[in-house]
């Protein structure tokens, strides 16, 4: 079962036990263009909470700085 640990924009980060009962952490986040679904498993021996999120931070950094040059990239053929 995964626990809902925290939300950063699209990425989610869940907690949860491998099948040997060790704890891990899960990062996911979706493509809405073509909808695939992106997961990172972080083991919690090596990885505390707060490293999770910072990752998660940086995922969505990178989706948010994707989208922005897309967005600008559209807007520059359209006033050609």
């Amino acid at each position: 079962m995964r626990l809902l640990v925290d939300t950063i924009g699209q990425v989610r980060v869940f907690k949860d036990r491998s099948l040997f009962g060790l704890p891990r952490y899960v990062i996911e986040h979706f493509d809405p263009e073509f909808g695939f679904r992106y997961t990172k498993v972080l083991s919690a021996l090596w990885y505390k909470k707060d490293d999770a999120i910072e990752i998660a931070h940086n995922i969505n950094e990178g989706l948010e700085w994707y989208y922005t040059q897309k967005n600008n990239y559209k807007q520059l053929i359209l006033n050609m």
